[in-house]
């Protein structure tokens, strides 16, 4: 079972991860961070940084994390596996990886409830 911790306060992450829902096989576990504290101890992943990026634990138990983290569920997910390919490849994927870092921490800078939280 892949596990997908998800900030479930942001509305734009609900909105994505709900989309997500809809179409993914049942092979996911989807995870709100507001209510997972307990699951994200399991795999040492901080509050902070769930909250700063997405991050799943894959079938092997690995942890996969940003960028990282939607190419798994992309590449479970019918008539999105070309994306995940395309955005694999090395320049995409640095693309990618940059832009979403900064989205990303303009998100986290911007969110009350990531505030509130220590970060740990």
């Amino acid at each position: 079972m892949i596990i997908v911790f998800y900030d479930d306060l942001c509305g734009l992450c609900s909105k994505e991860i709900s989309h997500y829902k809809t179409i993914a096989p049942q092979s996911f576990l989807w995870v709100p961070i507001s209510t997972g504290h307990d699951r994200l101890k399991e795999f040492g992943i901080t509050i902070s940084d769930a909250l700063k990026l997405l991050h799943l634990v894959d079938d092997d138990g690995i942890t996969h994390k940003g960028v990282d983290s939607f190419l798994v569920i992309w590449r479970e997910l019918e008539g999105w596996k070309y994306l995940a390919k395309i955005a694999s490849l090395p320049i995409v994927r640095h693309l990618i990886c940059g832009v979403y870092f900064l989205f990303a921490e303009w998100r986290f800078r911007r969110l009350s409830h990531c505030k509130i939280l220590p970060t740990e």
